[in-house]
């Protein structure tokens, strides 16, 4: 079990990194992607529950896998990341 939002995030780019076809996990969303294709992991929504001296969250984590909009169409790009 993860102790922390940032671990699961961590785990996340971990997993989508060893996706041989994206080419890209930065830690955080940059300004300017140099290099697709990419994948992007932070925290959507959700809920903070307190009690005491905890916080828990309870919520999703986004992965945003981006592609060249130079593609003929969503399936070749598709094809691009799963091939």
């Amino acid at each position: 079990m993860t102790v922390s939002l940032a671990g699961a995030i961590a785990r996340v780019q971990a997993l989508a990194d060893t996706i041989t076809t994206i080419r890209l996990v930065p830690n955080y969303p940059p300004e300017k992607l140099a290099v697709v294709p990419a994948a992007l992991a932070y925290m959507g929504p959700g809920e903070w529950h307190c009690q005491a001296s905890q916080k828990q969250w309870k919520g999703d984590i986004i992965l945003e896998v981006l592609v060249a909009r130079n593609q003929p169409d969503l399936a070749r790009a598709f094809e691009l990341l799963t091939g």
